[in-house]
């Protein structure tokens, strides 16, 4: 058993279900409520001994302690916005034998219902499967949902993210954070 794994219990917190024996996936994790939820995956990831990058906001790599916690959990900055970082990601993804992204769907801190469809693109592009995560504060758990393996039709992938989010999860602030409504934007990334 590896340290991830005892420090999670000793902290109280626990998994529910696995992670898929897949070489390349796009993660999406949520409810993200707070900047402790890297805290959670990063001993979850590590635990599992799964090769993975998280996609953070490039101005945490200038301020300390941001700069040091971003190097010990894996991130990578996203400098771009919009189609250019959507392409840099799955580029990134097609270019390794084994990795996985871990993203926050919904992009921000706040509560936002219209999620943007940017780790869509990513997956559709890099032509992996999306793994759904979601991290419960209530409980204490992080929970492995389901994986996502076909991306051809943006209406069930979506409809596949409201059932998964729909879940009565909460996160660490619960006012932070709005299930999925709508659909994925069409538009071709």
């Amino acid at each position: 058993m590896c340290i991830q794994r005892h420090l999670l219990k000793w902290l109280g917190w626990k998994t529910a279900g696995a992670f898929p024996d897949i070489p390349k996936s796009v993660i999406a994790v949520a409810p993200h409520t707070t900047y402790w939820d890297g805290w959670w995956g990063w001993l979850t990831l590590e635990q599992y001994r799964i090769p993975y990058t998280i996609l953070a906001d490039a101005f945490l790599f200038d301020k300390f302690p941001f700069n040091i916690m971003m190097k010990v959990i894996h991130a990578i900055p996203v400098n771009v916005r919009g189609k250019d970082a959507i392409h840099q990601v799955a580029d990134l993804l097609k270019s390794k034998e084994s990795m996985h992204v871990v993203i926050c769907p919904e992009g921000q801190l706040a509560p936002r219902d219209k999620w943007p469809a940017g780790f869509y693109h990513m997956a559709r592009l890099a032509e992996v499967p999306i793994v759904v995560v979601a991290l419960d504060y209530k409980h204490k758990t992080v929970i492995f949902k389901s994986v996502i393996t076909d991306l051809s039709d943006p209406d069930k992938v979506w409809q596949t993210l409201v059932d998964d989010y729909s879940g009565g999860e909460l996160g660490r602030f619960p006012e932070k954070f709005l299930p999925p409504t709508g659909n994925l934007k069409k538009k071709e990334a």
